[in-house]
């Protein structure tokens, strides 16, 4: 009988092959946690990004003002972008500004931008208000922009609103960039059809 002296060639080398698949399937699995992590993050981002457009967007258009006489025209939509007199939150650097003319729609970097600039009948303390410009999400490769007529005139959608009065309601379909990117519709109806 001799001393057993420890392992065998053949044990340390299954021994190895074993340790190897365990720190690849290791490897892998940090890997892909590492991935849904990031995945997570960048969806978590679109789907805020997306909420926050909506939240403005629909308050924007529930908030649109009617014509104030015969020919005007304070709701201008095509197909898209939309122009349009409406009530914004105030800013902290003007005293009162119920109104502005707001125009909305994409550029060429893929942005969807809100420009707006405080109605002739706002008060500032300072003077005139210059233009503003926000982005409200990246990544957007156009707008399509749809305007229902009211049920008296059938109801029907269009894709350009040139009247004097204020659509029943508005739709945004959004394209995305991304193809993987999928946003919601968004459909506001305007504080007149509410009032009906």
């Amino acid at each position: 009988m001799k001393e057993d002296g420890g392992f065998t060639i053949l044990e340390l080398a299954c021994s190895l092959v074993i340790l190897g698949f365990i720190a690849v399937g290791l490897s892998y699995s940090i890997r892909f946690g590492l991935m849904s992590w990031e995945l997570q993050g960048r969806v978590s981002s679109d789907v805020a990004s997306a909420e926050c457009a909506h939240r403005v967007l629909r308050s924007l258009i529930q908030q649109a003002l009617p014509a104030r006489s015969l020919g005007d025209k304070p709701f201008i939509g095509q197909e898209h972008r939309l122009v349009l007199i409406t009530e914004i939150p105030q800013r902290s650097d003007v005293r009162v500004v119920w109104r502005a003319r707001v125009a909305i729609g994409v550029d060429a970097h893929h942005r969807l931008l809100l420009r707006w600039q405080p109605f002739a009948m706002s008060v500032n303390e300072t003077g005139p208000i210059a233009p503003s410009e926000e982005v409200l999400a990246d990544g957007v490769e156009y707008i399509n922009i749809y305007y229902r007529r009211p049920r008296s005139e059938g109801g029907a959608w269009i894709k350009t609103w040139n009247e004097g009065v204020l659509p029943a309601a508005v739709r945004v379909d959004f394209s995305m960039e991304n193809r993987r990117r999928q946003w919601p519709y968004l459909e506001a109806a305007t504080f007149l059809a509410r009032q009906r």
